[in-house]
């Protein structure tokens, strides 16, 4: 699997990747590694936490911070795949999208 990694802010409570711009959407639902100063998470990347092996980590609890995030090939959580939808969406239902 391809790994990219992307400088990422962390600022009240939501993640964005200045690089990506309005196309920052589309690293959501995807497996990553998160460091923050000398704390790496891994999990599924949420808007505004990481679902790791350990329970939901939200961004809220950081604060304010430069982070750097690496997507692709090392997470180890996994998501069943009747959570995600054929789009890839987690906690949505087929059809959702096309109301």
């Amino acid at each position: 699997m391809k790994q990219a990694i992307f400088n990422a802010k962390i600022s009240n409570g939501n993640i964005s990747v200045p690089v990506l711009g309005i196309h920052t959407g589309a690293i959501f639902n995807k497996e990553v590694e998160l460091s923050v100063g000398n704390q790496t998470r891994r999990g599924v990347l949420q808007p505004d936490g990481i679902a790791t092996d350990n329970g939901f980590f939200r961004f809220s609890e950081i604060g304010d911070a430069e982070a750097e995030l690496l997507i692709g090939g090392t997470a180890t959580t996994t998501v069943s795949s009747t959570q995600i939808d054929n789009r890839g969406y987690l906690g949505q239902q087929p059809g959702d999208m096309d109301k």
